[in-house]
């Protein structure tokens, strides 16, 4: 970048792919991120907790009645998961997981809870959502997943994807 113009591309062409192995590290390793859906022509996005088991994601969705979280789980259009860290401009990773949400069925709830058990920051997600009476358990179905890190990132080299204390 001379003379201070800057090219969009200068910024994508920094960062690097991840591998798919470094991607589902990212994910066991962090365990939250921000899911956003588009429901009933408004965009909804949380930051959510969430469990891994294998290749399946699993959300513990909870929200007052009638909000447009609550409407967020009945959503069956495709979702958007988004998983981050920054440390500083060079280095910096994302992870975003497309797919859409289907419900839990009762012979998967074990599962569900050990993945969230193992991997999610919180145990559920009706933190602060008031008057709360249920939840929801929710597996993302998996469309794509895609990751990028900056050059100074160690992630695909080899680096631990753990959250640090400055998370």
């Amino acid at each position: 970048m001379e003379g201070g113009s800057h090219d969009s591309r200068d910024w994508v062409d920094r960062g690097r792919e991840l591998s798919d192995e470094t991607i589902a590290e990212v994910l066991r390793a962090r365990g939250h991120g921000v899911l956003s859906a588009a429901v009933d022509g408004d965009v909804v996005a949380r930051p959510m907790s969430f469990g891994v088991d294998g290749d399946d994601l699993y959300f513990q969705l909870a929200a007052p009645p009638e909000s447009n979280a609550s409407r967020f789980a009945e959503s069956d259009g495709p979702v958007e998961l988004v998983v981050s860290a920054v440390e500083s401009v060079d280095d910096w990773h994302s992870v975003v997981v497309r797919g859409r949400l289907v419900p839990v069925g009762a012979d998967e709830e074990t599962r569900a809870f050990r993945a969230l058990a193992d991997n999610a920051v919180l145990p559920q997600n009706a933190l602060g959502v008031g008057e709360c009476r249920e939840f929801r358990l929710a597996r993302l179905a998996v469309e794509s997943a895609t990751g990028r890190e900056g050059p100074a990132s160690s992630l695909g080299s080899g680096g631990s994807a753990s959250p640090t204390a400055s998370d």
